[in-house]
C-alpha cells in the first residue's frame, strides 16, 4: 500500500459499505438519542479490526434537544407555518407568546439602526451576515423577544433549517454561560419566510410562536484510535470529524465519517514508516452542543497536545454531488505545504481560503496549525441556492444519500491521504514561517496606518527566512527533531495571539466579531479612533490598546528567539 496505490484504487465500495450502515442502523445520531452510541460503538470496532488502539469515551456535557416549535399568524392572512424548535433556546411556555414580527434582514448590528424591535419577534435571513449564535444574541441585545430563521435554499425546496443557538464553543464556563443568548428561536422554510418578509412590507403582522427545548448536562459517546508510527518520536496528528448530525446527515457528516475509516484501513499498513503517530477521531456534541466533542479532547488531553501535537486536519462533508471545484480553508502556514500535495494528486493546488472558526476548530488557541478541504460549489450555484454553500439539502431531511457523489468522494480520499502520510513521513514538519512573517507583516501594516505600535516585526520576517533557508538547505537534517521542537513552538507562540482573541487557555465565542479583524485583541480600534480625544472611553481604551500592543511585541520578540535558539 502506498499514496499511489490509494490514487489508483477506484472502488469507493467500502466507503458505501460504511455508509450504508450509518443510514440504516444509525439515522438519528444526536443529543444522546442513542444512535450516536450505536455508530460511536461502530467506528470502535472498525478501528479495533485494521489494528488501530480504540477508544470509546463517554464525556459530560451541555446539552439541549428540540422538542415543540408552532407558528401560527394571526392578522392580515390568518394561517399555521411548518417550523421547528431551535437548540438551547429559552422555552416559551405552552401558550407561547404573542408580538408583531418585524423583518432585520441578515441579522447584523447595522440591520438593527433604526429600528426600534423591544419585545417583537425578529425575522432574519441565515443565508448571509453573522452566524446563527451570534444573529440571536444581536437580537437579545436589542430586547427582541423572540427570533425566527429563514432557510437558506430556494423556495421549492420546502426544507426547515435545524440547528442550535449555542454560542460558547464546548462546555460553557461559569463566565461563558452567560453568552448564550436567551431567546426562543425557531426556524422556517424559505418559501414561507419570504410570505412572511412580503407580508411585513405591507403593514403590521402579529404572530403567535411556541418554541421548546430541553436544556441538561448528560453524557455523550465519542471516539478515537492512535495508530502509531514505526519511526515515531511520539508526537502526533489528529484527524477527525463529526459524527453527530441532523437526521439523516449523509454528506454532513456521515460521509466524512466514511473518509476517516477508510484512511485509517488503508493507511495502516504503512504505520512503519510514519514518523508521526495518527489520532483518527469522531467528535460528538458538534451540532447541539457547540463543537463539544472536540473540545473536551483537547481540555481533557491539553499536555499531551501542547507537548506532542502537530497539526490537526479536519474532515466535513466531502463529495457532495455535482460540485465544481475543490476547496482548502487553512492556517498560513500550510499554504504551501497543502497546495504542492494538491498539485500531484489532482493536477493544479486548490482554492484556498483563510481558515476561520466556524467549524470543529478548537485546536487553533493552543497553537495547532489546521486544515479542512472539501469539493464545493460555484458562486454561481450558492447564489442560485440562496447562500447554501453545503447544497440546498444542509441540515435538512433532505440530506439523504444521493447528495454524496462516488467520484467527488475518492478523489477527496485521495487529496487527504497525500495531507496525512506527507504530514507524516516527511523528516521536518512543511510549516512555512516566511509566509507567515508576511502575512503577520501585512495584518500589522493594517492596524499600524492608524495607531502606531512600532513593533519592529522585520526581525522577526528576517528571523523566519534565515530559518526557511537552513531548512532549505538542510532537507535531511542529521537532527530533524531540533527543526521541528522550533516550529512546533512557533506556532504555540503565534496562533494563540495573532488568531484568537481569549488566548490559548479559552476558546472565542462563536462568530465573535473580533476574529474577523486583522489583529483580535485591537479589534475595537476603530471604535477608539472615532472617539472624541477627551472622551473618557477613549482614556479607558488607551491604556487597554497599549497592553495590546504590548503583548504583540513580546510575542514577535519571543517567536524571533525561539527561532534563533533553534538555528544556534
Amino acid at each position: 500500500m502506498s499514496l499511489q496505490s490509494i490514487l489508483s484504487d477506484s472502488s469507493v465500495e467500502r466507503a458505501w459499505d460504511h455508509l450504508q450502515w450509518i443510514q440504516e442502523n444509525a439515522p438519528v445520531r444526536i443529543n444522546g438519542a442513542g444512535d450516536d452510541l450505536r455508530a460511536a460503538e461502530y467506528f470502535a470496532e472498525q478501528l479495533d479490526t485494521y489494528g488501530l488502539e480504540a477508544h470509546l469515551d463517554q464525556f459530560t456535557t451541555y446539552r439541549s434537544a428540540p422538542l415543540r416549535g408552532d407558528l401560527r399568524i394571526l392578522t392580515s392572512e390568518t394561517m399555521d407555518i411548518a417550523c421547528e424548535a431551535c437548540g438551547h433556546i429559552v422555552s416559551t411556555s405552552d401558550i407561547g407568546i404573542e408580538a408583531d414580527l418585524i423583518f432585520v434582514g441578515p441579522g447584523a448590528p447595522a440591520d438593527y439602526e433604526n429600528k426600534d424591535v423591544r419585545g417583537r419577534i425578529v425575522l432574519t435571513d441565515i443565508t448571509s451576515g453573522p452566524a446563527r449564535p451570534e444573529k440571536a444574541r444581536i437580537a437579545v441585545d436589542h430586547q427582541a423577544a423572540g427570533i425566527i430563521f429563514i432557510n437558506m435554499g430556494p423556495p421549492e425546496h420546502h426544507n426547515i433549517p435545524m440547528g442550535a443557538i449555542k454560542s460558547v464553543w464546548g462546555n460553557p464556563t461559569r463566565a461563558s454561560m452567560a453568552e448564550i443568548p436567551q431567546i426562543p428561536a425557531i426556524g422556517i422554510t424559505r418559501a414561507d419566510g419570504d410570505r412572511l418578509n412580503a407580508l411585513c412590507g405591507r403593514g403590521r403582522v402579529h404572530i403567535r410562536m411556541i418554541a421548546q427545548a430541553s436544556r441538561d448536562w448528560g453524557p455523550l459517546p465519542q471516539t478515537w484510535g492512535r495508530l502509531q508510527g514505526g519511526a515515531s518520536n511520539g508526537d502526533v496528528l489528529i484527524v477527525g470529524g463529526h459524527f453527530d448530525a441532523w437526521e439523516p446527515g449523509m454528506s454532513d457528516n456521515a460521509a466524512g465519517n466514511a473518509l476517516i475509516l477508510e484512511l485509517a484501513e488503508r493507511i495502516y499498513p504503512l504505520r512503519d514508516q510514519l514518523k508521526r503517530d495518527i489520532i483518527f477521531a469522531f467528535w460528538n456534541g458538534h451540532e447541539i452542543g457547540e463543537i463539544a466533542g472536540s473540545t473536551w479532547f483537547l481540555d481533557t488531553h491539553w499536555d499531551e497536545i501542547d507537548e506532542r501535537g502537530i497539526a490537526y486536519f479536519n474532515v466535513d462533508s466531502v463529495g457532495f454531488t455535482r460540485t465544481s471545484h475543490f476547496e482548502t480553508a487553512s492556517t498560513t502556514d500550510l499554504i504551501r505545504f497543502h497546495q504542492d500535495v494538491e498539485s500531484r494528486v489532482i493536477g493544479s493546488p486548490a482554492h484556498r481560503k483563510k481558515l476561520t472558526r466556524g467549524n470543529e476548530q478548537p485546536f487553533i488557541p493552543i497553537g495547532l496549525p489546521s486544515l479542512e478541504g472539501s469539493y464545493r460549489y460555484s458562486e454561481q450555484q450558492i447564489a442560485a441556492w440562496n447562500g447554501a454553500g453545503g447544497g440546498w439539502w444542509w441540515h435538512s431531511t433532505a440530506d439523504t444519500l444521493d447528495k454524496v457523489d462516488p467520484e467527488r468522494y475518492r478523489q477527496t480520499r485521495g487529496i487527504y491521504a497525500g495531507y496525512i502520510l506527507e504530514m507524516c513521513m516527511r523528516p521536518i514538519l512543511p510549516f512555512n514561517y516566511a509566509d507567515v512573517a508576511e502575512n503577520l507583516k501585512d495584518r500589522i501594516m493594517q492596524v499600524d496606518q492608524h495607531y502606531a505600535m512600532d513593533l519592529r516585526v522585520d526581525a522577526f520576517c528576517d528571523a523566519a527566512e534565515s530559518l526557511m533557508n537552513r531548512i532549505s538547505d538542510e532537507p535531511n537534517p542529521v537532527d530533524p527533531d531540533r527543526f521541528n521542537h522550533t516550529l512546533k513552538r512557533l506556532s504555540r507562540i503565534l496562533m494563540p495571539v495573532f488568531e484568537t482573541f481569549g488566548g490559548r487557555y479559552d476558546q472565542d465565542r462563536v462568530a465573535h466579531p473580533a476574529l474577523s479583524s486583522p489583529i483580535p485583541i485591537l479589534h475595537e480600534l476603530q471604535d477608539y479612533l472615532d472617539l472624541p480625544e477627551d472622551d473618557e472611553q477613549r482614556h479607558l481604551m488607551d491604556t487597554e490598546l497599549l497592553r495590546g500592543r504590548n503583548q504583540l511585541s513580546d510575542t514577535l520578540r519571543r517567536a524571533t528567539e525561539e527561532i534563533y535558539r533553534g538555528l544556534a
